[in-house]
């Protein structure tokens, strides 16, 4: 496991947080993972990668080579949250900590274009994440509705306004202004 996942779980176990903690990362190959965690006072309960689920999506973490992107949401989880029978959280990265690996730098600085890329993508992936479909078919109609290439303003205050109404001003925030 690569170093900045392993400090950022051990502080959300340390401070006992609840909520989820959303992980873009690349892989051997450059391929990308989004791997979601869910927490309860530090513990984990949920964890999902496209396929993956339950421990099968930890074993991402341990394949990680670069953390390109991260969100933590104070959120409860879902009532109807598969809870899965994972290890302790404290028990999994004392188990880690034999093998972790400082990140390689992320390379050269971002242009604007990359930088909107990486936030659109973000706000996919959260609204994916948290509405299934229904949350990529509502992204996808912002997107028609305001071009980015055209509308860049208009279309962060869409989303924003969008995920305020499900998730609060402070987490709609939180995904747009990342």
């Amino acid at each position: 496991m690569i170093e900045p996942i392993h400090t950022l779980l051990q502080q959300l176990a340390q401070d006992r947080r609840s909520g989820v903690l959303l992980l873009v990362m690349m892989t051997a190959g450059s391929a990308s993972h989004i791997v979601t965690v869910w927490l309860r006072e530090g513990e984990l309960l949920h964890t999902s990668a496209r396929l993956r689920q339950g421990a099968a999506a930890l074993l991402l973490l341990q394949h990680a080579r670069l953390l390109r992107r991260w969100q933590w949401f104070e959120l409860p989880a879902p009532t109807d949250l598969d809870l899965q029978d994972l290890p302790p959280l404290k028990d999994f990265l004392a188990f880690e900590r034999q093998r972790v690996v400082p990140a390689p730098t992320a390379g050269s600085p971002t242009t604007l274009e990359q930088a909107r890329l990486e936030r659109l993508f973000s706000i996919q992936t959260f609204m994916q994440t948290m509405g299934g479909a229904r949350g990529d078919d509502t992204f996808m109609q912002l997107l028609f509705d305001h071009p980015p290439a055209q509308a860049w303003d208009e279309l962060m205050e869409a989303c924003r306004d969008h995920l305020s109404l499900y998730f609060g001003g402070l987490v709609a925030r939180q995904v747009v202004d990342a």
